[in-house]
């Protein structure tokens, strides 16, 4: 009787085990796998999915999980999205690149815009030096019944005399190209000429290197 009760305990307790050994097998294969918080969310960023949707296991492939909505392996999302995350970079590349492209022709633009109202306003001044002393040669003609010789020059304007105790002119400016303004007796069209040679101090010219001369300040 006593062999008998042992037998009976020892199938109980063969039982218990497997009992356990068959629950923990059961937890083991319905525990979804532990992937890394930050690699899940760049994995479900590629992919534009939302993080709400559960995973579960396929029986018949073991241990092997799926995505329930899709049934697509893993590997397979992450090779997909690491694919389209590079081609999408190498867009933003070409993005780059044009935008680069895009402000180099407005920088050229304002550079060229700044060089021509440099111009302009050189020749602004110039037209404006030139009116002054046209102004004071005409005050020395007024006072001296004459305008000074090419070798006077407009040197004389600055010289106390006859009418002016300190000059017509505290000092004969240079043009805006720091080039000394020429004054010709008796000039091409009048008793006298003021000329600016330009940026490139010769005669002749356009824009920039184009003479200004005191005979043609109304067409200035």
């Amino acid at each position: 009787m006593l062999l008998v009760n042992n037998r009976i305990a020892q199938g109980r307790q063969h039982e218990s085990a497997r009992s356990q050994a068959l629950a923990s097998e059961r937890t083991v294969l319905e525990t979804p796998p532990r992937v890394p918080f930050v690699a899940t969310l760049e994995l479900l960023s590629c992919l534009q999915v939302e993080p709400a949707l559960p995973w579960v296991p396929r029986p018949s492939l073991g241990t092997r999980w799926w995505h329930s909505a899709k049934s697509v392996p893993l590997n397979a999302i992450t090779l997909r999205g690491a694919k389209s995350h590079h081609r999408r970079r190498a867009f933003s590349l070409v993005e780059l690149m044009a935008v680069m492209v895009i402000l180099a022709l407005l920088a050229t633009a304002t550079v060229l815009a700044v060089v021509g109202f440099s111009d302009t306003a050189r020749a602004t001044k110039a037209v404006t030096d030139i009116s002054t002393l046209v102004k004071a040669l005409d005050s020395f003609y007024t006072v001296n019944g004459r305008y000074p010789t090419n070798a006077e020059g407009l040197e004389i304007l600055t010289q106390p005399g006859k009418g002016s105790s300190s000059g017509f002119l505290k000092k004969i400016p240079k043009d805006p190209w720091q080039n000394r303004y020429e004054y010709f007796s008796p000039g091409s069209k009048g008793p006298f000429e003021v000329i600016s040679r330009g940026a490139d101090k010769k005669e002749g010219g356009d824009k920039a290197n184009r003479d200004i001369s005191s005979e043609s300040l109304d067409q200035e």
